[in-house]
């Protein structure tokens, strides 16, 4: 009757970086929308753009992917709790 232990992990979105076809040394992000999938870039072009495309088509590579560990959590089951109590007379 050990406690339980739970570890618990939260992925942010995909992310790729995509060199600009026009501007040497400029690098744009792409981010896939968590709730949607969308993607989304953080160029001038308003709509869909060739960095967004490139993604897309799979020609920018592999994504990044961001995992941020939550604090973990002890769980002690009444059971255990109730010898816990009796060991302590």
């Amino acid at each position: 009757m050990n406690p339980t232990i739970t570890h618990k992990h939260t992925l942010g979105p995909l992310r790729w970086s995509v060199p600009s076809a026009t501007q040497k040394g400029i690098t744009y992000e792409v981010a896939a929308r968590v709730d949607t999938g969308e993607l989304v870039c953080n160029c001038m072009a308003r709509r869909v753009c060739w960095h967004i495309r490139a993604v897309a088509t799979g020609m920018a590579g592999k994504p990044r992917v961001r995992v941020t560990p939550a604090p973990c959590t002890v769980t002690v089951s009444p059971a255990m709790a109730d010898f816990a109590a009796a060991m302590e007379l």
